[in-house]
C-alpha cells in the first residue's frame, strides 16, 4: 500500500469532478461499513448536527453550522446544475460532509425548503 504521503499527493492532482467522486465514494462506500458509525457513533438518517436554525440569522432557515449558509441556497444550486465540487469550491469553508447533512436535510423537509427557495426569488 502506498504511504500516506504518496495517497496524498495522488488525490492533490485529481481534478474536481474525480475529486468529487472520491469522497461520494469513501464516504457511502468506505465510511458507513466503518465501525465507528456501525456502533452509533456517526450520523444517521436523521441526525443533522451541521444544520441549526437560528431565529435572526439567515432569517431563521436552517444553515450550516459555523456558516450563513442557508440549505436552500445548496438546494438551489444543485437544482441549477452545480456539481458538489463547484459548491465546495464556491464555499471553501463548507466540508463534503456538511453537504451530506444538508442532502438529507433537503429530503426529509423538501416542502419547506421548496418554500424558502420560491420566497427568496420572488426578492
Amino acid at each position: 500500500m502506498p504511504q500516506r504521503q504518496e495517497i496524498l499527493e495522488q488525490i492533490a492532482k485529481l481534478d474536481p469532478v474525480e475529486f468529487e467522486g472520491l469522497v461520494v465514494d469513501l464516504f457511502f462506500a468506505k465510511m458507513l461499513s466503518h465501525p465507528f458509525w456501525t456502533r452509533g457513533g456517526g450520523p444517521h438518517a436523521d441526525d443533522y448536527s451541521s444544520i441549526v436554525a437560528t431565529p435572526k440569522v439567515c432569517g431563521g432557515s436552517a444553515r450550516l453550522i459555523r456558516t450563513r449558509i442557508p440549505v436552500w441556497t445548496l438546494e438551489r444550486m444543485r437544482q441549477l446544475g452545480f456539481t458538489e465540487a463547484d459548491i465546495l469550491q464556491s464555499f471553501p469553508t463548507l466540508r463534503a460532509l456538511d453537504l451530506v447533512q444538508a442532502w438529507a436535510y433537503v429530503a426529509q423537509h423538501r416542502k419547506e425548503i421548496e418554500q424558502e427557495i420560491l420566497e427568496n426569488e420572488e426578492d
